[in-house]
């Protein structure tokens, strides 16, 4: 179904736009075909995090709902320390107040952030492994009501949070009264703000994106209704959740009665994620390609995933060549899902690749779009490009994300509500896509200089930023390059006459103290002056070639690995 429509957005208006409605494609075709699967109920979306616990603890209250290196839980005992926070949390934080979660990934951790949303409180999820500078900067914009902190400890840490926000720990929390039967006054609104996600921002800093809590049951639905997620499944994902995927695809795992295992892949190393998946009998894997392609080139993968069903890959291209890679080292009978999403756009587009699955493009599809949502693919004008042609996404839905967080509140942003769907936003993606005959969307560029790292968006402008802040820098730009079927980065740094082996290290330190992993430069090339076109735009011809092999995290974790076993051989 097409439907026409001419947009207002910013002041002007785009062209008539062809709005497509997707026709209905199963979550699961060609994945998962279990009859025993129990669908979820029809209402899922309009439940509460509450609600959909305790329906799925209801059939075994003492089965293992969460385990990590150090602790497991039950969901009688999960659902004791969400209650105790979502107590803790209502009785400190006003209502519509906003809470800066900065909890290590764990049981009782991923438990803290759950209460906040019991709570009916914003929970803006930080990850504890960022630098400080950058924790502190997001707190700055934040502005939140108070902050969640793991214990004590962390109180006295100067990380930035603003003299008005209230310093609470999970550790005190845990230690409150709670009752089964308490719950916070009032119905929650499943469209109002729920969740803080904060993404590499384009203007130079974090920009924080908000989602509703029927925008994360909905992605959080995908993944249940197309993996058959039930009771005797074990899930790992390695996206911290800190990120929308990674967040709503713990969700899935618990509002399906699985196991949820939680990991870190940087602070904990590989060798305990192996440990962690052979000995609760892994059955569910979410990762990257990039982290996909580095776990299974290593000895005891095979092993580590011998029970594995579900394989999902997202975030990054993967290629027919990978897939082929991967099914070396999957059971015969497991499915490999790929999907399209991103932080704003929640799910946009899914399947699953059938195992005889040939095609003479390199790179796979993105997926079939999914059905509650609108879509339009335009050219620079606004413009529907002709069929089979390349145009940027645009997207209608209810599930889009409300709008960004800036100063302590929700601002529309660039997220638009729809003026002729009540209740629904217009988003440009900024990904330039096209339709297949196959009615599956393809994956081409961007029509900005966003990355992708290892899955997590990676905005250019924010790390030049860093740089240019560095004394004796005189400008930056940053460059994506290919490397082992990975993409890296290569900072190139503009530095005059200046000594370039204490500047190179200067550098460094700036970058390891204001940035996160996957915005690190894998190469910093330090160059005298920076080479630019006539139209201001830098001349990436004229930089020279990186001559130093790149290393990033995932590698040098890797690389211990290798070197510890030989050393013990």
């Amino acid at each position: 179904m097409v439907l026409f429509e001419t947009i207002a957005r910013g002041g002007s208006a785009w062209a008539d736009v062809a709005w497509t409605r997707p026709v209905a494609v199963p979550f699961d075709r060609d994945g998962p075909a279990d009859s025993g699967f129990n669908p979820p109920p029809t209402d899922f979306t309009e439940r509460s995090v509450l609600d959909l616990l305790r329906h799925a603890a209801a059939p075994d209250s003492d089965a293992i709902a969460v385990v990590g290196t150090a602790e497991r839980l039950t969901y009688a005992e999960l659902l004791d320390r969400i209650g105790r926070v979502a107590r803790h949390v209502a009785a400190i934080v006003p209502e519509g107040g906003a809470v800066a979660a900065l909890l290590v990934n764990s049981p009782s951790g991923f438990a803290g952030m759950l209460g906040c949303l019991v709570a009916g409180r914003i929970c803006i999820v930080l990850d504890p492994a960022h630098p400080r500078e950058r924790t502190a900067t997001i707190l700055r914009d934040a502005q939140p009501a108070a902050v969640l902190l793991h214990g004590e400890a962390e109180q006295t840490m100067d990380i930035g949070i603003p003299d008005c926000a209230a310093r609470l720990t999970l550790k005190a929390a845990l230690r409150g009264a709670y009752h089964a039967a308490w719950a916070p006054p009032g119905r929650l609104d499943p469209d109002a703000p729920a969740l803080v996600h904060y993404t590499s921002g384009s203007t130079g800093g974090p920009k924080g994106v908000v989602i509703s809590m029927r925008a994360a049951l909905r992605r959080a639905l995908v993944y249940l209704d197309a993996w058959h997620i039930a009771g005797s499944d074990r899930f790992l994902g390695t996206t911290q959740p800190s990120t929308n995927s990674g967040f709503c695809s713990n969700l899935a795992a618990l509002f399906g009665g699985a196991r949820l295992l939680v990991h870190s892949l940087a602070g904990e190393g590989v060798g305990t994620l192996f440990a962690l998946a052979r000995d609760e009998g892994l059955t569910l894997l979410d990762a990257g390609p990039s982290v996909v392609r580095l776990l299974f080139a290593l000895d005891g993968a095979k092993s580590a995933v011998a029970q594995l069903r579900v394989l999902r890959s997202s975030g990054e291209t993967i290629l027919q060549a990978d897939i082929a890679n991967w099914r070396r080292i999957l059971p015969a009978d497991c499915h490999i899902a790929h999907a399209y999403a991103s932080t704003e756009a929640m799910f946009c587009a899914h399947w699953f690749i059938p195992p005889n699955f040939a095609s003479a493009e390199p790179r796979l599809p993105a997926g079939y779009p999914l059905a509650d949502q609108d879509y339009a693919l335009i050219d620079e004008t606004g413009r529907a490009v002709p069929a089979g042609q390349t145009g940027e996404l645009v997207l209608r839905s209810r599930h889009i994300a409300c709008g960004e967080w800036r100063d302590g509140r929700c601002v529309a942003g660039r997220l638009q509500p729809d003026p002729s769907r009540p209740g629904w936003r217009v988003l440009r993606t900024g990904d330039l896509l096209r339709l297949g005959p196959d009615g599956m969307l393809r994956f081409v560029s961007r029509v900005d200089r966003q990355i992708k790292i290892h899955g997590v968006r990676v905005e250019p402008a924010e790390i030049e930023s860093v740089l240019r802040a560095t004394p004796g820098v005189t400008d930056a730009a940053i460059v994506p390059r290919e490397q082992g079927g990975m993409t890296v980065l290569v900072a190139y740094v503009a530095a005059g006459a200046q000594k370039h082996g204490a500047l190179h290290a200067l550098v460094q330190e700036r970058v390891r103290a204001d940035l996160p992993t996957t915005m690190r430069p894998a190469w910093i090339v330090l160059i005298e002056r920076m080479p630019y076109l006539p139209g201001g735009k830098v001349d990436l011809r004229a930089l020279p070639d990186p001559v130093v092999p790149p290393e990033t995290l995932l590698q040098r974790l890797f690389a211990r690995r290798r070197r510890g076993r030989r050393e013990q051989g």
